[in-house]
């Protein structure tokens, strides 16, 4: 787990959950495995499930993301991607000014740093917002473990969308 310098915001990966305490933290689980475990399903849920992309339950956000290379999966239901990703930084804001959020994927180095990149970029100015490439050169520096699939693609096609 990596806490980034002067913020509430800490990077990682299912396992550094066990680090952490519910009372003190917040949690935003962008990965499917988190999501079936919450919600109880093996394979998937149908695409009309209300919650087939999130679930939400107080201090956690639990997003129904598998990492894969293409980067038209994050945009799904089709159009709806850019305003879901809005909905995970809207999710961490929230958070982040009174608990420490941990942003956490299956390994933390696709999904989980990419939304925490993204997050740095566009609503704090610890990285710059000129171009993804341009924040995640940066971000880099910090998190050397970034190792991105399609979410960055899907991220980088977006950028000037994404607020």
């Amino acid at each position: 787990m990596v806490n980034i310098p002067d913020t509430n915001l800490f990077i990682g990966s299912r396992f550094d959950l066990r680090l952490t305490n519910e009372s003190e933290w917040a949690y935003a689980h962008v990965t499917k495995k988190s999501h079936q475990e919450k919600l109880g399903y093996f394979k998937a849920l149908p695409p009309t499930h209300p919650n087939y992309i999130f679930f939400e339950d107080t201090n956690h956000m639990y997003v129904n993301w598998v990492d894969t290379p293409q980067a038209r999966f994050y945009d799904f239901p089709t159009g709806q991607g850019v305003p879901n990703f809005i909905r995970v930084l809207d999710f961490i804001e929230k958070w982040i000014k009174n608990r420490k959020v941990l942003v956490h994927c299956d390994l933390g180095e696709s999904r989980s740093p990419t939304t925490s990149l993204t997050y740095l970029a566009k609503r704090t100015e610890i990285l710059p917002n000129t171009s993804f490439e341009d924040a995640r050169k940066e971000f880099t520096k910090m998190y050397p473990s970034y190792n991105p699939s399609g979410i960055a693609n899907f991220v980088s096609d977006n950028w000037n969308l994404i607020i």
